[in-house]
């Protein structure tokens, strides 16, 4: 498959006159059911003139097949990392060394993405959902990616944050910092003082190339998932995944979008006086420039404080109501987003990415958490097949053992220390392989989330367990819900999945609702 994706990397450099980008035909997948092509709004010239601000592959297409020396420079720049990793999994394979070189091998291809930039790290962040492509040791590398690039000119985005106020810096700030304090791959953010309203602020700019080295480097990986589309062995609709992705990334990048998920969290965690969302200035802030309110704080995961514990649970508390309660998911959870504020609340910060949860869903992860909190993992089949992990189950014995083996694992608490990772790596790995699985995006989102705040939780309680943390705010939760479905995921959690109430349980739940 490298070598198939260097060709098809080679194919795209070479102008065409065909008017075709490969794997932009109908269906835009190379004949494979299923597929979907994302489309955009914005407008471009039919002569390829105009890169299109949201994704439209055959726009992208016509752009880049008009600029062979650009692309060119960037396919040799990938194929010299693809062929590097390619030849070293190759002698992985003549040595027999495949399985005991995985790690290695993944660490290898993660640094590469990192020298990539900042499209392949994104996406390769995406595959980290995708169980059914990837093996563990890459889905492990992947949560290791940072976003390490150096800062853009100061003078570039000085001009650019001038632009958005119509007006020179000296007459809209009191005091801005020298530098960036902050540099990402997609922007970088400075600090500032409204010298109208004395008000400190963040000022996030984006990067002056970012739009064109994106879907660039999204054009070659649309061409290879073509090339990848027509292998018969190839089960899934690779393009269909990357124009998916593709989409949601360019969204990522416009701040105007990002100012307005940011007002909705505002108002829908409002109820939580523990937490802190940046509030937006409208002035200045633009599709490219963003102005928000200055946080001061420390990341969550470096302070020594002693009410990091209880902002844990703060923090989860905000998440079971964008799961459970609004349905709309902030969708980049790491450290970096999350600050201890000077007054000791919770910051949650970068709102660019959202992802919606639809009712039955937040159901269904009801659900879901009542039967892992009683370690019903035969109801737990169910569950699966209900939040798109599995289309159907054939063979319930199959998976149940294991499944339970692993959660078992997962949800005792104590984090790694008290996991066999050989163990829960085999089965994974078994249960990937029979049943096909695959993690929805949302879900995939939540186990980020989830992952974060119990890393950060377990620094300062080494027995920490996110599932029995989820108790106190479940029990309101299905207290307060009609649904049939809630009702019967109270039951079970009450009774512990059995006939007997269970009275530590419902000490627990009294204890919970005292707490909001």
């Amino acid at each position: 498959m490298v070598a198939a994706g260097v060709a098809a990397l080679v194919a795209l450099s070479v102008p065409r006159d065909d008017g075709n980008q490969p794997g932009s035909g109908s269906g835009g997948s190379g004949g494979k059911p299923g597929s979907s092509r994302a489309s955009s709004t914005s407008s471009s010239s039919d002569g390829g003139d105009v890169l299109p601000s949201t994704w439209d592959a055959e726009a992208v297409g016509r752009y880049y097949r008009q600029r062979p020396a650009l692309v060119a420079r960037r396919v040799v720049q990938v194929a010299s990392e693809a062929c590097s990793y390619g030849a070293a999994l190759l002698a992985d394979m003549a040595a027999g060394a495949v399985e005991r070189n995985q790690a290695e091998r993944a660490d290898q291809a993660m640094a590469a993405i990192e020298r990539l930039g900042p499209a392949y790290v994104k996406v390769a962040q995406a595959l980290s959902t995708r169980v059914d492509l990837l093996p563990p040791a890459y889905l492990f590398a992947i949560q290791r990616l940072q976003d390490r690039v150096p800062p853009f000119a100061d003078a570039q985005a000085y001009a650019c944050i001038e632009r958005a106020f119509g007006a020179p810096l000296g007459q809209v700030f009191s005091q801005l910092s020298d530098t960036a304090v902050a540099a990402a791959s997609l922007g970088q953010v400075y600090r500032g003082t409204l010298r109208a309203t004395g008000q400190d602020v963040a000022i996030k700019v984006r990067r002056p190339d970012v739009l064109e080295s994106v879907t660039l480097d999204l054009y070659l990986m649309r061409g290879v998932a073509a090339q990848l589309n027509s292998m018969p062995e190839v089960k899934s609709d690779w393009v269909g995944i990357i124009d998916n992705w593709a989409g949601r990334f360019l969204q990522e990048m416009d701040y105007l979008l990002e100012a307005a998920n940011t007002r909705q969290f505002a108002a829908d965690l409002a109820a939580l006086p523990g937490v802190v969302i940046p509030g937006v200035v409208a002035e200045g802030t633009t599709s490219d420039v963003l102005i928000t309110t200055w946080v001061e704080g420390e990341r969550l995961s470096d302070s020594s404080a002693g009410d990091v514990r209880q902002l844990c649970d703060t923090l989860l508390s905000a998440y079971l109501i964008q799961l459970l309660d609004t349905g709309l998911l902030h969708a980049d959870p790491h450290p970096g987003n999350l600050l201890r504020t000077t007054d000791g609340r919770i910051a949650i910060l970068d709102h660019g990415l959202i992802q919606e949860v639809p009712r039955d869903y937040s159901l269904a992860l009801m659900e879901y958490i009542a039967h892992l909190s009683v370690g019903d993992w035969n109801a737990l089949a169910d569950d699966l097949v209900n939040l798109g992990f599995v289309d159907d189950i054939s063979d319930r014995e199959r998976l149940v053992g294991p499944l339970g083996r692993i959660l078992t694992q997962l949800t005792q608490g104590g984090g790694a220390k008290n996991i066999n990772i050989a163990v829960v790596t085999q089965e994974i790995e078994k249960l990937s392989q029979e049943f096909e699985f695959k993690v929805p995006p949302y879900f995939a989102l939540i186990l980020r989330t989830f992952s974060v705040i119990e890393g950060i939780a377990l620094q300062v309680d080494p027995n920490y367990s996110i599932v029995k943390e989820c108790f106190p705010y479940m029990s309101r939760r299905l207290l307060t819900d009609d649904d049939p479905r809630a009702r019967e995921a109270l039951r079970q959690l009450l009774f512990a999945g059995g006939d007997q109430l269970s009275l530590e349980r419902v000490e627990r739940m009294v204890e919970g609702l005292s707490s909001f």
